[in-house]
């Protein structure tokens, strides 16, 4: 179970797009946070000081082929958190993007 939930973190690293956000070059701090609770509740957090996602767009982004404004320069296709989504929901974890002012939270949570 160990190795499937640090193949999501990775998945998520790489498919988001994170490598090739300018944040990288700038020297931003990604922080990735674990944890659990008392109800076997797992989360993983990753959070960036980038731009985040605007709070409108946070569902939009989840579609397959979506891209906002601020990432057209950016390579990509618009892939990468439709696919996370889809391999969290097959481990039975649910992601959620929150604020991080500035910047983005990914949150995943597993229930065991």
């Amino acid at each position: 179970m160990h190795q499937r939930r640090f193949r999501l973190a990775d998945a998520t690293d790489r498919q988001s797009g994170r490598k090739c956000h300018p944040l990288w070059s700038r020297g931003g701090i990604i922080n990735v946070t674990l944890s659990s609770d008392k109800k076997s509740l797992f989360r993983l957090e990753i959070a960036d000081q980038g731009p985040g996602i605007p709070e409108e767009d946070r569902d939009r982004v989840f579609r397959r082929f979506v891209r906002l404004d601020q990432s057209r320069n950016t390579p990509g296709h618009g892939l990468g958190l439709p696919l996370v989504r889809a391999i969290a929901k097959l481990h039975g974890a649910q992601i959620t993007l929150l604020d991080n002012h500035p910047g983005l939270i990914v949150r995943v949570e597993f229930r065991g």
